[in-house]
């Protein structure tokens, strides 16, 4: 399952849909708040999160994670810098509009090879 983290509606709609076709199962949040929140009453494999959102930041989200799951899969999606992203420690990291088959090609390959500690 993949947890998809942005506040604009229509961005998280065309990447649940996506993720859908590909076969995934996906959930959405608005935010990185109610993400942590979700996260951990969930499985799930993956985070695809956008950088800059109210309240908590797509790299405060990551940081957070990384205190817990530091081989966790994220993948840090922004319409500005990705610096911050890999800072703070993403997997890797698109640019907006990102290529939806590049996606899914890291989006495989890091669900391939992730170990089973990095799951929470």
């Amino acid at each position: 399952m993949i947890l998809v983290v942005d506040d604009e509606k229509g961005i998280r709609e065309v990447l649940v849909e996506y993720l859908n076709l590909l076969g995934y199962e996906a959930d959405a949040v608005e935010n990185g708040k109610e993400a942590l929140s979700v996260f951990d009453e969930n499985k799930y494999h993956m985070i695809i999160t956008d950088n800059n959102m109210p309240g908590m930041s797509g790299s405060e989200l990551i940081k957070s994670i990384r205190r817990n799951c530091p081989f966790f899969p994220v993948i840090g999606l922004t319409g500005g810098n990705t610096e911050g992203l890999i800072e703070a420690g993403a997997t890797r990291c698109f640019n907006k509009p990102c290529d939806l088959n590049e996606l899914r090609e890291v989006i495989e390959e890091l669900l391939s090879l992730a170990p089973s500690e990095s799951l929470p």
